[in-house]
């Protein structure tokens, strides 16, 4: 079995382990260009839990969700972490809830699978699987330069505006882009 570079083969015994575990996110976290330039993906995930093997006391976390936070640019390779970008995207969200509701229960999130949530780390009863799902909804994005050491910029900014639509056909209703606000900051 080959591995993950082409021509690596994979002794037996580590072939198990490469089984990806249920609920491990396959997030891009890093591009290097050919001028050694980063680009650099930050996540903030959301958890929960699940009940392995059909019992339920056996319970696993596992990301269920991972909301893009920010994308830093303009960094060399190999110092990501200990310089400044040049540039940054950040993404805020916020609760996938209706609009004026406390966002404590399904009926507030209408098209968000709350059943399938178990917050708990000694018994899911009937979660026995990972579910992909995510609470949040995104808010805006906002472009940023890194002017001075301290703290960067705002240069633009894009705001999202959502409701949830009633489909007609009897279905839940689901969020629904209502329109984007472009600002240069």
């Amino acid at each position: 079995q080959e591995g993950h570079h082409p021509g690596r083969a994979v002794p037996p015994d580590h072939v198990r382990r490469l089984v990806v575990p249920a609920g491990v996110p396959v997030e891009l976290d890093y591009v290097v260009d050919t001028h050694g330039n980063t680009m650099s993906f930050f996540y903030n995930t959301e958890i929960n839990h699940y009940a392995r093997d059909l019992n339920a006391t056996a319970v696993s976390p596992y990301v269920r969700a991972g909301n893009l936070d920010h994308i830093a640019y303009g960094q060399a390779d190999g110092a990501v972490y200990t310089s400044k970008p040049v540039a940054q995207v950040v993404f805020s969200t916020a609760e996938r809830c209706l609009a004026g509701s406390t966002c404590s229960g399904g009926a507030d999130y209408p098209d968000t699978p709350l059943d399938q949530a178990c917050d708990s780390t000694s018994n899911c009863d009937n979660h026995f699987t990972p579910t992909f799902w995510t609470r949040k909804q995104l808010t805006k994005v906002t472009t940023q330069v890194w002017k001075t050491p301290t703290a960067p910029s705002d240069v633009e900014s894009w705001t999202l505006r959502h409701s949830f639509k009633d489909p007609g056909d009897g279905t839940r209703a689901a969020l629904w882009l209502e329109g984007i606000t472009n600002t240069g900051l």
